[in-house]
């Protein structure tokens, strides 16, 4: 009897251990950045160096796409992350 309750505490525990830490990040965000993206200096880089710290302390994937200022591109942008799965999407600038 005490065999089979050990076989079923190590199945239970053995089940109920969290998955590796080299399976895919949860979470997938998408960040829009503002025209000129990445290396403006303002805006662009300071969100960029808040979602870098963010990940490496939450793991999760980071999908990065710069406009080219026009309103149609800007949708055309964000539509293309929520196409990829992107859940939240970041949108840095006033443009959006």
């Amino acid at each position: 009897m005490k065999t089979r309750l050990l076989l079923v505490a190590a199945i239970l525990a053995t089940a109920l251990m969290p998955v590796s830490a080299s399976a895919e990040p949860a979470l997938t965000v998408g960040v829009a950045y503002d025209i000129g993206g990445r290396g403006d200096r303002s805006f662009n880089d300071a969100s960029h160096a808040g979602l870098e710290k963010a990940q490496k302390q939450f793991d999760f994937e980071l999908v990065p796409v710069v406009t080219d200022g026009s309103s149609a591109d800007r949708e055309k942008r964000i539509r293309s992350l929520i196409a990829k799965n992107c859940d939240p999407i970041i949108a840095i600038g006033s443009g959006y």
